[in-house]
């Protein structure tokens, strides 16, 4: 038993000591091209947010809208949530923006509530600002026979 507590100690040691992670190890090259983890590059450029655009349409029906409109300085935190201001089923009409559906206010086990539900406050965690970007990866979806890959063309 001994024996054994000692081999492990001795491999653990030796492991520990050669432990150092190589940074400078060529990265292979995947979104963000070329040199090692230690390189730094330039980030890709931003691009500008698409100001009151049609709305794209859906790849299929159960992908959440694209947001045809900038929202860079939305407040979207603990403390607010300026989507509601115009998407809230009680404004919406007044603001001439498509009210959120029913799911939105129902919770975890269904039941329906009267605020928007907590695992759908955060609106940006599914709908994104819509951007007429090239897509980084090729996009071969289909659905219903027909090609969702506008840009890859």
């Amino acid at each position: 038993m001994k024996a054994a507590v000692a081999i492990l100690l001795g491999l653990m040691l030796a492991a520990a000591a050669g432990a150092s992670p190589n940074l400078s190890a060529p990265a292979p090259d995947g979104l963000r091209p070329g040199g090692s983890l230690a390189d730094s590059h330039p980030a890709p450029v931003i691009a500008p947010p698409e100001r009151d655009a049609h709305p794209t349409p859906r790849a299929h029906p159960y992908l959440p809208p694209v947001v045809p409109h900038h929202v860079r300085d939305h407040q979207l935190d603990l403390n607010a949530n300026r989507c509601l201001s115009c998407h809230d089923v009680g404004r919406a009409e007044a603001m001439l923006a498509p009210p959120m559906t029913p799911t939105h206010y129902r919770d975890r086990e269904g039941k329906e509530t009267e605020r928007i539900a907590g695992g759908r406050y955060f609106c940006l965690q599914c709908h994104v600002a819509q951007q007429q970007v090239r897509s980084p990866v090729g996009n071969d979806f289909f659905y219903q026979g027909r090609r969702h890959a506008p840009l890859d063309r």
